[in-house]
């Protein structure tokens, strides 16, 4: 016997949120929000264009939804980092950046170019929502905290550190194309995970006290 599909829900494959999701992403990266129409996007996943309303109701909530599934994992990991102070979060969060962006690498860009949109823009508003239900990574106070637990070098500014730590993570992935070809440079996704791992030892070189120091000054 044929089961039924659930009511409303039109035929179609049992992956069809995840392709839509996938192919979503694939789509807004590369081209302006209003240029992208959900039959686009329903061509590009190979599904039925209703499941789109079905999922997600409307395009402004799929492209919401496409958002908070590629920020998801980096938000997590920014959530535990603002309930601790060590050195070591840090790490863990510049991991976490560049670990999920080497496979989305332009959606950095696609952050950026939203930021700069009205906020009456559907695009903007759906960024503020996603920022709103996950959460603001507070890097300023948890630079704050460990200027007080004595982790940073002394005479290191923890404005200039956060900043630092900041301009490490996000601008190799906003790197303009003709910058990178003037300089002979090729980011891959090899290249991406070691620079990923050559910041982390910038920073903890350049701007914290080897722990055990840290450790015996508190």
């Amino acid at each position: 016997m044929t089961k039924k599909n659930p009511v409303g829900r039109p035929k179609g494959d049992s992956q069809a949120r995840k392709k839509l999701l996938e192919a979503a992403t694939q789509l807004f990266v590369k081209h302006d929000y209003d240029k992208v129409s959900i039959r686009m996007v329903a061509n590009q996943a190979e599904v039925d264009a209703a499941l789109i309303r079905y999922y997600f109701g409307s395009k402004a909530q799929l492209f919401g939804e496409m958002l908070k599934n590629v920020s998801d994992p980096v938000f997590s990991t920014l959530q535990h980092g603002k309930q601790h102070t060590e050195v070591s979060d840090l790490a863990k969060v510049m991991r976490a950046y560049y670990t999920t962006m080497v496979d989305n690498p332009y959606f950095p860009k696609l952050i950026y170019k939203l930021s700069g949109l009205p906020k009456e823009h559907e695009s903007a508003q759906q960024l503020n929502l996603m920022i709103g239900s996950l959460g603001r990574f507070k890097s300023r106070e948890l630079f704050q905290k460990l200027l007080k637990n004595k982790s940073l070098l002394d005479g290191v500014d923890p404005e200039m550190a956060q900043i630092s730590f900041l301009s490490l993570m996000v601008f190799p992935f906003l790197m303009p194309e003709r910058l990178l070809e003037a300089n002979q440079i090729e980011l891959s996704k090899q290249k991406f995970l070691k620079l990923a791992d050559h910041n982390v030892q910038l920073l903890e070189r350049g701007l914290f006290k080897p722990k055990e120091h840290s450790n015996a000054a508190q």
